[in-house]
């Protein structure tokens, strides 16, 4: 990427995780040679810049580049978009930050479901469920668009919307159904998130979210799959009989 430079990475970061990848490769090459090897870095003229891969994992805040990187969050006070929004928020940062606000923007809007019979209580949304979707929907965006990700949390719902179709031809409800290989649009941010443990890259993401939902309250997940977009909606359990504290 042109008009950034090593200094808008956070290079302690960086330096972590290519330490937790290969310490030998780490002390053979240096940070930048090995980083380079990995496609987070390249040469701009005679200087090292970060890629686009670089600087959306590593960045400080990569938004300041390219601002279409956030993630948009939004809690609606009802069951349609057009209905008043009761809470949001426009996440910046790395793309571990975005994964981690989206998930507290999600603890904060969302109840608590109680079981009558024993008195327990579990989470509206199980946290397997969110975070398959929101890791498939920044790891897999299509980084030349210009949209954002979306997070929208509706009375009986959850949408989470990726710019960018899927990177091959698949039917995303067989693949939720038996699951398949692995094919990233983006294989190295893939292979990175991989490597810090925010996904297993097997191809069995949407088959977690079906089987978790359908554990916990009958409900049945859906895709929705554009050229331009990929939705994932995940009903509430509370719609499906849940009570809501």
């Amino acid at each position: 990427m042109r008009g950034v430079s090593l200094d808008d990475l956070d290079l302690v970061a960086l330096e972590s995780y290519l330490a937790g990848r290969s310490q030998r490769m780490l002390d053979r090459l240096g940070p930048n040679g090995f980083a380079a090897r990995l496609g987070l870095v390249a040469p701009v003229g005679k200087e090292l810049a970060p890629t686009v891969a670089g600087l959306y994992l590593f960045g400080e805040l990569p938004q300041l580049s390219r601002p279409e990187w956030g993630i948009a969050c939004v809690r609606i006070d009802g069951r349609v978009i057009s209905a008043a929004i009761r809470g949001r928020d426009d996440l910046e940062g790395p793309a571990h930050e975005l994964l981690a606000g989206a998930r507290a923007f999600v603890a904060e809007q969302t109840a608590a479901l109680v079981d009558q019979a024993s008195g327990t209580t579990a989470t509206e949304y199980p946290a397997d469920v969110i975070n398959e979707a929101l890791v498939n929907a920044i790891v897999h965006r299509d980084m030349r668009a210009n949209g954002r990700v979306g997070l929208y949390i509706f009375d009986d719902r959850i949408e989470v919307t990726n710019p960018g179709g899927p990177a091959v031809a698949v039917h995303l409800g067989d693949l939720a159904q038996h699951g398949g290989q692995s094919l990233p649009r983006n294989p190295l941010i893939a292979s990175v998130a991989r490597g810090n443990g925010w996904m297993d890259q097997v191809g069995r993401g949407l088959v977690v979210i079906r089987r978790s939902l359908s554990e916990v309250g009958g409900v049945v997940p859906s895709w929705q799959c554009t050229n331009h977009e990929v939705r994932v909606v995940i009903p509430s359990p509370h719609v499906a009989g849940g009570e809501a504290l």
